[in-house]
């Protein structure tokens, strides 16, 4: 193995790591670029290691959030498998940009994250830069920007678990240098289980690979990555469904998610002061929904995405950076069986092999951007600009006589920071940033609620934070203030079929503080706290109010979000001792009202709580053996609320357990 010097670089410890510019990270090969972005120039970054991962025994991604406190996750479904992610008072989980080795990863219809694809067990790092930044790092990314950089180390070893609720995972990872320039990292995860309720089994397998070249001047990297999750829903339960058995299953739902993405990476230097970065990438996902509803009939639904997509950057001292991107998606929804009803509102029964949606578009999006970091002295800066650009031409595959449809969005969008570090460990900073979103292909034409006149989003983003770190302590407190314009949220138009529509509601607003401190007590104890206050309200909005007639329009205004809980926090040690080491945390959630409940008429979700532990021991340095337990009280709860009569419910699982080894070799 080789060293190489990168901007920066992390000294790593328990929770958060600390930000520092290093020198000497040891990584296979003498890599030019290693996926980081230049957090040192973000006042509120934070980082998550894969030290951190491991000791709170985290198998996705939005997991390891919510343990840390960063964020919240749900899901209506009720599978283990199935996470919507809520940040910064962003609750529909396509608000986040998700950035996995230098290449985005939400999907082109609706910029949605599908969590099963990206594989914890190679992940080095989870650089968090909160508030709206698509001026730097692509449309979509209103609450924040996750970027993920993968381990390219040399290492080997096999892992191996089994739990309660029919709960096992196996995996391995093999990675090394060969012929003195080049090297080759391969992991396999397998997770499998029968799920806490009826119905609500999963299985998710990931295998990612890299293969590549470098030299001192240039670099060759291809990254290729397999995933294929299936999980059962066992759907929302009524309040007295749960009273009467928590356990069962209403609606045997299920999704299948096959993905695979190779992409092929260049990079090099033109002369000393030019460095320049190409990538390739192609991307093949298909998803099957298989519902059925409440006494309904069965409809399947086929999903498919097959984009390829192209990057290049060039930059100067590692100061300005000139960029295009360029992703070209073929996005198509295919209906089976039952979907749609007579005058009557009564169900059109139709064979579930027999085909009743086709549509599908090609979506077209394209950037250029501009990037400049500096310092002078004790202040730092930076600024971005980039003018996002997204095309649609839609097809009725169905109904062939109907007309192709386009829409175009454009908008320019502008971040920048300003910071000063003073008394040698402070720093205190203010930051401004703005996010594009275009409306998604199923918000527009492909799904249940589709409105072709909807409206691009615009979030903006004010930050203000002070930032004290040194050896043994990490504080950072910042307020923020959020506005979208245009914010699209879905509207009942029928209670009693439950249908409805997309529409713009003109301006939302959150507003609130983010609190983390991390602390190294002495060589056993360290200890963190995460506390996210977040209110979020509709400040100028309205919506056609589709339940009376004629049709009135319904303010909106003042109304908190729906699924914005105020308070989220965390807090949690780790004990490490000879062999031996001990990790706990424990998370609080705040109420929150219903899913689509705009009016705040029905009741809250309730607040909750839960708490995790981690024990591990290494009787030899080649060998760990653990014991992860979730919900270590036994709390009951529920995550998710959906709005209406009767109201539904996500129940949470009870205590579950699991016990692992892993061999490094």
């Amino acid at each position: 193995m080789k060293k190489f010097l990168v901007l920066c670089c992390f000294v790593c410890g328990y929770a958060f790591s600390q930000i520092y510019e290093t020198e000497g990270i040891t990584v296979v090969g003498k890599r030019l670029y290693d996926g980081s972005l230049q957090t040192g120039y973000y006042g509120a970054a934070q980082i998550i290691t894969s030290a951190d991962i491991t000791a709170v025994g985290a198998l996705t991604v939005p997991d390891v959030l919510q343990k840390y406190g960063v964020a919240k996750y749900s899901n209506a479904t009720g599978s283990p498998l199935d996470w919507t992610l809520n940040w910064n008072g962003f609750s529909k989980g396509e608000e986040i940009v998700v950035i996995v080795d230098g290449v985005k990863v939400n999907e082109a219809d609706d910029n949605v994250v599908y969590w099963t694809n990206i594989p914890v067990a190679d992940i080095e790092r989870i650089e968090i830069l909160p508030g709206a930044g698509s001026a730097q790092y692509g449309s979509g990314a209103f609450a924040g920007v996750l970027n993920i950089v993968t381990n390219k180390s040399a290492q080997k070893s096999v892992v191996a678990e089994i739990g309660t609720d029919g709960y096992g995972r196996q995996g391995f990872t093999l990675g090394d240098t060969f012929a003195e320039n080049f090297y080759y990292r391969l992991n396999f995860d397998n997770l499998a289980a029968t799920g806490q309720r009826k119905h609500s089994a999963y299985r998710d397998q990931r295998l990612s690979g890299k293969l590549g070249w470098f030299n001192d001047s240039s670099e060759l990297n291809l990254y290729y990555k397999l995933a294929d999750a299936q999980a059962n829903y066992p759907d929302q339960l009524t309040a007295k469904e749960i009273l009467d058995n928590r356990r069962q299953a209403i609606a045997p739902d299920s999704r299948d998610i096959d993905t695979d993405q190779t992409n092929l990476e260049y990079l090099g230097r033109l002369g000393a002061d030019w460095t320049y970065v190409l990538n390739l990438g192609l991307k093949n996902r298909t998803v099957k929904y298989d519902t059925v509803g409440r006494g309904g009939d069965e409809t399947i639904i086929r999903a498919n995405e097959n984009s390829h997509s192209y990057l290049g950057q060039l930059t100067y001292k590692n100061k300005l950076t000139f960029g295009y991107d360029y992703r070209l998606a073929n996005i198509r929804s295919k209906d089976y069986g039952t979907d749609s009803y007579d005058a009557f509102y009564v169900p059109i029964i139709v064979d579930i092999n027999e085909k009743t949606a086709d549509i599908s578009a090609t979506k077209g999006e394209y950037a250029p951007y501009i990037q400049y970091f500096d310092r002078w002295g004790a202040v730092y800066w930076r600024y971005g600009a980039r003018e996002d650009s997204v095309d649609y031409v839609q097809t009725d595959n169905f109904n062939k006589s109907a007309e192709r449809k386009t829409k175009k969005f454009s908008k320019r969008a502008h971040n920048g920071e300003v910071g000063v570090n003073f008394l040698n460990d402070w720093q205190t900073y203010f930051s401004y940033g703005e996010a594009f979103k275009a409306p998604g292909f199923s918000y527009l034409f492909g799904s249940w609620g589709a409105n072709e006149n909807l409206s691009a989003e615009l979030a903006k983003t004010q930050t203000a934070g002070l930032r004290w770190q040194n050896t043994y302590t990490n504080f950072n407190w910042n307020v923020f203030n959020t506005l979208v314009d245009d914010e699209i949220i879905w509207v009942c138009t029928d209670p009693g079929m439950g249908d409805g529509i997309n529409q713009n509601a003109q301006k939302t607003r959150r507003d609130g503080f983010n609190l983390n401190i991390e602390q190294k007590l002495n060589a056993e104890w360290q200890i963190f706290t995460n506390y996210n206050y977040t209110k979020a309200r509709f400040i100028d909005a309205t919506v056609t109010d589709w339940n009376t007639y004629p049709y009135e329009t319904l303010d909106l205004s003042g109304y908190a979000l729906p699924l914005v809980p105020e308070q989220v926090y965390s807090f949690g040690l780790n004990y490490v001792v000879s062999n031996w080491s001990l990790s706990v945390i424990q998370n609080f959630v705040d109420k929150q009202y219903a899913d689509g409940d705009y009016t705040n008429e029905y009741d809250f979700l309730s607040a909750y709580s839960f708490a995790d532990a981690r024990i591990a021991y290494s009787p030899f340095v080649e060998l760990n053996l653990y014991l992860n337990i979730h919900n270590v009280l036994n709390n009951i709860y529920n995550t998710k609320t959906l709005a209406g009569e009767p109201i539904y419910y996500t129940p949470a699982d009870l205590r579950t357990a699991a016990i692992g080894a892993q061999w490094s070799f």
